[in-house]
């Protein structure tokens, strides 16, 4: 049986004038977003983050709790391991959410999640110090209908 899938055509936006940017005590390079490119150009795609994060105790224990909602929160590890928190647990419980090597971290924010990086956390006590994790964050739009869902998150570990 043949599905029939709507399609549209739309001009691609090759980003040159990345920047780098201080973030967390990190240097991120920022893809997504940039002055001169309207939003209508890179929909659904909000933002675009490439960083190399050194674990530290430094890092692993700053307080960054912040809420997100209406988007997906995407987090691959191209190299190295760290992991991270977030407000999905049962009744909205913090939880940890580990990524090794190759793994993606995917957290539907939906109506609403809370975000503490504590960056490194589990690295820190398993004494991991020093090691870096360089990854890829993208945030996706989510489609009106699921804005309102509540937040899930899931690592899909590298086979």
């Amino acid at each position: 049986m043949a599905t029939q899938v709507d399609t549209a055509q739309r001009q691609i936006v090759l980003v040159k004038d990345a920047r780098i940017r201080p973030m967390m005590g990190n240097l991120v390079l920022e893809s997504l977003p940039l002055a001169g490119i309207p939003y209508s150009m890179v929909d659904p795609y909000i933002l675009v983050h490439e960083a190399t994060i050194k674990i530290t105790p430094e890092q692993a224990n700053q307080d960054t709790t912040h809420p997100h909602r209406g988007f997906d929160n995407l987090w691959y590890a191209i190299t190295g391991s760290s992991s991270t928190g977030h407000s999905t647990g049962p009744g909205g419980t913090m939880e940890r959410a580990k990524l090794e090597e190759g793994s993606l971290l995917k957290v539907r924010t939906g109506r609403g999640v809370l975000h503490a990086e504590g960056l490194g956390k589990d690295e820190l006590a398993e004494g991991k110090i020093g090691t870096e994790m360089r990854g890829l964050l993208f945030w996706v739009n989510l489609a009106r209908k699921d804005k309102n869902v509540a937040p899930t998150a899931q690592v899909v570990q590298r086979a």
